[in-house]
């Protein structure tokens, strides 16, 4: 059976497409990665003639959900299965409509999407069940924020956000050949470090905290380095309730260590987990230009549309 994957941009959706094959034995025709915010936009410009659709690591956002469920519609109705594979948190009214299109969902919020895939995708081969155990351990512990794996720390590093899709691949074919870890592995992720340390000095020195409605949030301007770590990093140097990760697209990432940034993200269109959680916002034309000479344009509107949001749940 020929079958598509589409699924998430990071460790989690590279990992758990690289469980599924593996266990599948049989590798897919494609491999398109997404964001949840332009899901539809890849389903629809992909011409799915596949068999089977695999998506993972890939939630919902509600402004896209009507699109959604039109092109799952037309994928289903040329007799096309679509299995769905996630962790993130699901409305039963999205369940519901999935389901009703006939889509296999397996969502489980006690794991990551690795780890999804690992209990629920079909084994189609034997597999290594030592394997299943360890990489599903490793990038849980990674996307989860747990690390509680020898391998989380480097997993989350072997994909770096503006990493490319081609290592991104390349990262998926040999992890799907059974492969832990690799020397080349070790290489790539070592051969950052030194770069990594210099972009953390960089981007908090960048940070700006501000006070809105109680609470102290701490806008970063699109760091190079991985954005939770950021995040990690200023949640617990500044003190931050909430730390904000603005993209130049309006792309905007959310976390804390004890406020729900979930409910902040579903208000903005977006969702996710309740201390981890993104949206896309429109970013005014006026606003992207002004960014292009004050770097501080970008970030001064998405303060008074977060703070906005915040303030008007209190």
């Amino acid at each position: 059976m020929e079958y598509v994957i589409v699924t998430h941009t990071d460790i989690d959706g590279v990992a758990g497409a690289a469980l599924y094959v593996y266990k599948a034995g049989i590798s897919p025709s494609r491999v398109l990665f997404a964001e949840p915010y332009n899901l539809v936009d890849v389903l629809k410009n992909a011409g799915i003639v596949e068999e089977k659709l695999v998506i993972i690591d890939l939630g919902v956002n509600p402004p896209t959900l009507s699109g959604l469920i039109d092109e799952l519609k037309t994928i289903t109705s040329r007799g096309a299965f679509v299995e769905w594979y996630d962790h993130h948190v699901w409305s039963d009214e999205w369940t519901a409509l999935m389901r009703g299109l006939g889509v296999r969902l397996y969502v489980d919020t006690s794991t990551c999407s690795t780890g999804v895939v690992a209990k629920h995708s079909p084994r189609l081969t034997k597999v290594d069940e030592v394997f299943l155990a360890e990489l599903a351990s490793g990038v849980c512990g990674a996307d989860l924020w747990k690390f509680d794996h020898w391998l989380s720390p480097w997993l989350l590093r072997l994909i770096p956000r503006r990493g490319g899709d081609s290592w991104r691949i390349h990262v998926l074919n040999t992890l799907s050949k059974g492969v832990l870890w690799s020397d080349e592995f070790t290489r790539y992720v070592s051969s950052r470090a030194e770069w990594e340390l210099k972009a953390y000095s960089e981007f908090i020195n960048s940070v700006r905290l501000v006070e809105s409605c109680n609470l102290k949030i701490a806008y970063i301007r699109e760091p190079r380095v991985n954005s939770s770590l950021a995040a990690s990093i200023v949640l617990g140097r500044r003190g931050a309730d909430i730390a904000v990760i603005i993209g130049s697209d309006g792309k905007l990432s959310f976390r804390s260590e004890g406020f729900d940034v979930r409910m902040l993200a579903a208000k903005l269109g977006g969702g996710g987990h309740v201390y981890a959680s993104g949206a896309k916002i429109q970013v005014p034309i006026t606003v992207r230009l002004k960014s292009f000479f004050n770097k501080e344009a970008l970030m001064d509107y998405v303060h008074r549309v977060v703070s906005t949001t915040l303030c008007s749940e209190k």
